[in-house]
Formats: C-alpha cells, structure tokens, sequence
C-alpha cells in the first residue's frame, strides 16, 4: 500500500505526514518503508512466498493472531511457525537441491511441530479463517504411523475394557511403590528414567491419581421419583480408570458423579457395556484416524439404543470427550460436558449452600470452544463464596498423555499458574481429569472435577 498513500491523500497531506515522521523518527526505525516509501515499485519487490503446503493451511497469511493461544508457543513453536517451517519444509522437498537442510529440519520439525503440538484447536478461535492447525498435525501423525503400530492401535480398542484393567493395576502399583517409598520419592525417580532414556518412559508427578475400583453399580443407587429427569450416564475411558486424587478421601469422577445425580432426583442408566465405549479422540489425537473413526461409530449406535434415538440426554464427564461426541455425531444424540449440563440441568434442581472459601476454576480447551466460560462461573459462583478464573486461562498443555510423555510443554503452558492463585485459595475445579492432574502440579493446589464442588455445596 505504501506507493498509493499519496494518491489516497494528496500531495500536501503525504508531505505533511513526511514532516511529522522526520520530526519523531529521523533515523527512520520504526515501521520503516511500511507506510510511507518513496520507491513506486516497493509492493512488487522482496515478495515472500507462500507455496501450497497442505489444504488444511493453505489459507494461512501468518498474521499471528493464533500465536496468543497456543500452550508450545514459548517452548518450541506457535502455530504460525509450525506453518511457516511446513511450507519450508514441503518446498524443500520440491525443489530436491538441498537434501541435507531437508532432513535436519524434518528432525527438527519432528519435536518442535509434530510431538510438542497439543492439537487444542484453540488457534482456530482467534484465526481470521478458522485454520486449526492441530489438524494438519494428527494428519501428520497419521502419515507417519506403520502398518504395525496401527494394528496395536486397533487391538487396543477392541479390547479396551481388558486394557483399562490392565491400567488400573499398574497404576495400583505405582500408587503402593508411592506409599512405600514416598510419592515425591517415586516422581524424582521416574523424572530421571523419563530424562535419560530419552523420553521412551513417561514422567510420573505426585498428583497422578491411583486406579479407579471399577464403575459404581447403579442398582445400588436409591429409587428417585418417577418424574425425575432421565439421563444416560457415559464415564469417560480416563475417569473409569484413574481413580481419586492422592487424597484417599476423594472419590472417583464416577462416584461423585452419581451422588450428585442422586441428590438431584435423576434416574440414571449406563449405555450398554460402557467399559468397552470410546469416543475414539485418543486414538485420533494420536494419528490412528481410521481407528478412532470407527470408535466412534460404536458409540454412537450404543447412544442410539440407549437414548431412545435421542429422547434422553447424555453426559459425558470429561469436556474434550464431550466436544467431539457433540460436533462428531449426530444432533439428535443431545450429549452434554459436565458444565454444560449441570448449568442446564442441574443447578435449579440441587440445594445448593455456597462453600465459605475461594475456589479456582479453569475451563479447559473444550469448554472455551463450546462457549461455556461464564457458565462455568456461574456455577462455581452459586457453590462457593468467591470463584475465580484467572486471567489469560488458556490451555494447560497436558493433552491428554502429552502432560507425561512431554512434561515440558505442561510446564511452559502453566508456568505463570502459580502466581494467580490467590492466597486464600486452597482447591480449584476444571472438567478433564488429565488437566487437574497437570494444574495441580504447577499451580500448588488440588484440581478436582467441577462435579466435586457441586457435591460439596449441595445437601
């Protein structure tokens, strides 16, 4: 624009600005030649390219806006540069004259694109065209699976109740190994097995929850009145099998979840054999896009025979599981996230007595997507005294695995947490179980499921 700023102004107007831009900056450092320039031909020189990388980018100015939102942008990349270093890298590719630079910086890109990306979508949010680049990222992932890593990939969801068993008891172990020897003792130890064997062994903090005992069993329950509100129950694969906090007084999600639909007068029922249903988003998240697809599909026929075709509404307890059921299967299957259900179902129902105490609230990727922050807010306003969500609450960096497996970018994501919880907070609150696990560690309190405070407030 800069050759044509005198023909929108007038000569004399151009000269002016020309004066007031000598007076204040004489050695023309700031924005120089962006505005005012004298070389007619300026917007046809030193033109930067942008080659077609990948449909899911292509649109992409790198104007940034998406920079602001992302957990790696102060580790490894934003999601401007991990556009930018694609292009480059595709480009390279093309033009096959310099083979070396090529595969260093696709060993470069490997970290600091692919592995230390959270695949949040929250860039999209502030994109002017809606460009997720997480997407780009699982399709990445996906390219790069074998043959044999996507076969595991499938044993694991077909026998996913006996896996989420497995689990359990291995985090049995580790949770007696953190009784015995000392929880911090344990993390230290597994902090270095994750540092020297390169990362192949997922770190391991004190927060880390044990196993959960299974599902609670509904017959169990008490008889609610008849006009009760129905609703299909479907706990998330991470909630069936991470059980309480390191405080053996918690409950599970499940059971804190069914003794606040208890107390609300809902009649509950589990989709059929819910041990074995997955909305398929790790496996997505993790490139095994063909696997996570048809785990998806499976729930969605169990949630129609479950729901009467949609009659009854679903909640799910962890959001990210919630948000791709909610923009992934069909609008007549009414699934909820914790915040969005207990806001519109559940407040009106429950007594509710405000906890005299300050809580932390943090509304984790999915719930910003869903637009349910001040919903949240309120919730936590109507449970506790004073509730707070901190300034700039973005994303944590914990991404499901990601939070162990690449601690460093939960660290990056959290590192000015602890500074925001105010000093008479002791608990905060949020609706992913593997994001507590990761707040709590950086802000210096415990995070528990939303649930949690709605049964601490409601008689």
């Amino acid at each position: 624009m800069a050759p044509f700023v005198e023909k929108e102004w007038g000569r004399e107007a151009y000269a002016l600005m020309k004066e007031i831009k000598q007076l204040f900056d004489p050695e023309e450092l700031l924005n120089p030649g962006v505005i005012l320039n004298d070389n007619p031909r300026v917007h046809l020189e030193n033109l930067k390219p942008l080659p077609e990388a990948d449909p899911i980018i292509d649109k992409c100015i790198e104007c940034g806006f998406c920079e602001v939102h992302c957990p790696s942008r102060d580790l490894s990349l934003s999601p401007r540069q991990r556009i930018t270093a694609w292009r480059e890298l595709k480009q390279l590719e093309r033009d096959g004259n310099d083979g070396e630079r090529a595969t260093e910086m696709a060993k470069a890109y490997s970290y600091a694109g692919i592995e230390t990306c959270a695949t949040d979508g929250l860039c999209a949010t502030s994109c002017p065209v809606g460009i997720d680049t997480g997407k780009l990222i699982k399709k990445l992932r996906h390219n790069r699976q074998s043959a044999w890593s996507k076969k595991q990939a499938d044993w694991i969801a077909d026998n996913l109740a006996g896996v989420s068993r497995a689990a359990r008891v291995g985090l049995a172990l580790a949770d007696l190994s953190g009784s015995l020897l000392g929880r911090k003792n344990i993390a230290m130890l597994a902090h270095a097995a994750h540092r020297i064997s390169g990362g192949r062994i997922p770190s391991w903090n004190a927060h880390l929850p044990g196993a959960a005992t299974g599902l609670p069993s509904l017959p169990d329950l008490p008889q609610v009145l008849p006009e009760g509100q129905e609703v299909i129950y479907l706990p998330s694969c991470l909630c069936r099998t991470l059980g309480p906090s390191a405080d053996k007084r918690d409950r599970s999600v499940p059971q804190t979840v069914l003794a606040v639909l208890q107390k609300s007068g809902c009649s509950v029922a589990y989709p059929p054999l819910p041990e074995r249903l997955c909305c398929g988003m790790a496996f997505d998240s993790k490139g095994f896009k063909e696997t996570g697809k048809r785990k998806l599909k499976e729930l969605e026929e169990a949630l129609e025979k479950a729901t009467r075709s949609g009659e009854v509404p679903v909640l799910c307890d962890t959001s990210p599981c919630a948000h791709r059921m909610i923009t992934e299967l069909p609008a007549h299957l009414h699934v909820y996230d914790p915040v969005g259900f207990i806001h519109h179902f559940l407040l009106e129902r429950l007594d509710l007595q405000p906890l005299d105490e300050t809580v932390l609230l943090h509304p984790v990727c999915s719930v910003k997507k869903l637009g349910l922050e001040h919903q949240l807010l309120e919730i936590g306003k109507r449970c506790a005294k004073k509730a707070v969500i901190p300034d700039d609450s973005g994303c944590c960096g914990f991404a499901g695995d990601r939070g162990i497996t690449f601690p460093e970018l939960n660290a990056s994501a959290l590192k000015g947490l602890r500074e925001k919880v105010p000093e008479d907070c002791r608990k905060g609150y949020s609706s992913s179980r593997m994001c507590e696990v990761g707040l709590s560690h950086h802000s210096g309190i415990t995070y528990q499921s939303i649930f949690s405070l709605l049964e601490a407030a409601s008689r």
